[in-house]
């Protein structure tokens, strides 16, 4: 084993040999499927003397996992280099660093000081994940020193600081995808009753294409701040809704009212929810989209709903994780999976393509749709060699995960 301490000179040929220029700061040495990319040097001696050469290099993602390691990289920020001259472009952070923080001080608050000031040593980020409900006041440093630089965004956003986020989402005027997660759940952050959301005035950023919303909580202000949204942009759209109660309704009516006001510009549909839902809202205002992607809910999907501009539709077309309170059975899935393609073979949609989502389980591993035969319930069987034959004739494609080509022969469904 090398000695710790080695000179600058051979520590930057190191990082050119382990091409080590997008090297995490923390080192997960702990983790038993971890392992040195490089028998010169253990990776956590790099990780301690990386700042010694940070001058050198051009570009450098910090993920922090643990609030000893926030703690030692703040140190470095401090006494070794400057921001200007720091070339950190992605910071991760992990929800690790939250429950640890909690066992180790009994309080999220010296964590978040600790984040602010991080955020403004940093300087120019271009792309920050951060799945923690940030203070106020760490918000406004990030917004501040990054919102100009910043090209994906990953946020979580709680109750107490929606008001908050909302006045200061039009400053990421360079940002091209944001993932907007709304949970209260480990919210320390305290409520400023001074705040209040922008009514019913616009919150545009022109550079947007791509949003995703995952709404864990509701509050009646999700509903302003929906109404807020003009991303004239946007292309592609992610939304995850969980059980949320009576809830769900009030949701639903405010992301349709959504949908209406992007409708000319949404090309990419993706929908996850367990909710038992129709999801024709969904779909109804959306003439302008190209491809629709569904999620554990293939029998809330009516093809009769689906817009005639679609040319592709990934479907979970067997059932490999159940929604939470709807369990089908095998026999009962294939009565559901031959339900939905009666009313696809008599809905119009020329020139489509079905992609599979997730392939037949078989003892939590992938099935071959030539193995099919030998596992599959008759009913789904039958389904798939009568239905692929019926849509090929139709000029509709049915794809397998991979992208692959299907057609009924006379045993079983074969790969082509």
């Amino acid at each position: 084993m090398p000695h710790p301490f080695l000179p600058d000179d051979v520590l930057y040929r190191i990082f050119e040999i382990l091409d080590l220029s997008a090297c995490p700061f923390e080192c997960r040495r702990r983790d038993p499927e971890w392992r040195p990319k490089h028998p010169l040097i253990p990776f956590y001696y790099v990780c301690r003397q990386w700042m010694r050469v940070a001058d050198k290099l051009v570009d450098v993602n910090l993920h922090l996992i643990s609030p000893d390691g926030l703690v030692r990289l703040l140190e470095h920020l401090r006494y070794g280099y400057g921001c200007g001259r720091f070339p950190t472009k992605r910071l991760w952070i992990e929800r690790s660093l939250l429950r640890q923080a909690r066992k180790r001080d009994q309080s999220t608050l010296p964590m978040q000081e600790d984040l602010t000031e991080l955020f403004t040593l940093l300087g120019a980020l271009k792309m920050a994940s951060i799945p923690i409900c940030l203070s106020t006041m760490g918000i406004t440093v990030l917004f501040e020193t990054a919102g100009r630089t910043l090209e994906v965004l990953e946020l979580r956003i709680s109750r107490n600081t929606l008001p908050f986020i909302a006045q200061r989402l039009h400053t990421l005027v360079q940002v091209k995808r944001i993932d907007l997660v709304f949970s209260s759940a480990d919210d320390d952050t305290a409520a400023d009753t001074m705040l209040s959301l922008p009514g019913r005035s616009k919150i545009s950023i022109p550079s947007l294409r791509s949003a995703a919303f995952s709404f864990s909580d509701w509050w009646p202000e999700c509903n302003d701040f929906l109404a807020a949204l003009n991303f004239v942009s946007l292309e592609h759209l992610w939304i995850k809704t969980e059980r949320l109660g009576s809830n769900y309704t009030l949701l639903l009516l405010n992301l349709v009212w959504f949908l209406q006001q992007h409708s000319a510009a949404i090309t990419d549909l993706h929908v996850v929810t367990s909710i038992s839902a129709n999801l024709s809202p969904f779909l109804t205002p959306l003439q302008s989209l190209r491809s629709l992607r569904v999620e554990y809910c293939l029998w809330k999907l009516s093809p009769r709903t689906v817009p005639a501009s679609i040319v592709i539709l990934h479907l979970p077309l067997f059932q490999t994780q159940p929604s939470d309170h709807e369990l089908y059975r095998i026999g009962d899935w294939a009565t559901v999976q031959a339900k939905f393609f009666r009313r696809l073979l008599a809905a119009y949609l020329p020139n489509l393509k079905i992609v599979q989502t997730n392939e037949y389980p078989r003892s939590n591993s992938a099935l071959d749709w030539a193995m099919v035969s030998d596992r599959a319930e008759e009913g789904v069987l039958q389904t798939f060699k009568s239905t692929a034959v019926a849509l090929k004739l139709k000029g509709v494609q049915l794809l397998d995960v991979h992208g692959n080509a299907y057609t009924a022969l006379s045993d079983a469904v074969r790969r082509t």
